[in-house]
């Protein structure tokens, strides 16, 4: 898929066509500015899938975290409940 490329003169001329066609086409848009790109515009739809796949993938971390966690405590000496013993640290 090649993406589209246009510089800060023409969406700031033309913003409301290029919104639209961001909307209609679902393709997204790079803003050039003196040859270096800035931003991409997306569509919403585009964003949310973003936003859902960041989402996953915190999850996913945050279980192989846990993962490892155990994994590297698996031989210690812990009490079953920390909170009864070690509640007073916390704070």
């Amino acid at each position: 898929m090649d993406v589209q490329t246009i510089g800060t003169r023409e969406i700031i001329n033309n913003y409301p066509k290029i919104f639209e066609r961001i909307k209609k086409t679902k393709e997204p848009i790079v803003i050039y500015k003196q040859k270096t790109p800035q931003v991409a515009v997306i569509s919403l739809d585009d964003l949310e899938k973003l936003m859902n796949i960041k989402s996953s993938n915190s999850v996913v971390n945050a279980i192989r975290f846990a993962k490892e966690a155990r994994e590297i405590l698996n031989d210690e000496d812990l009490p079953s409940d920390l909170s009864l013993k070690y509640d007073d640290r916390i704070t």
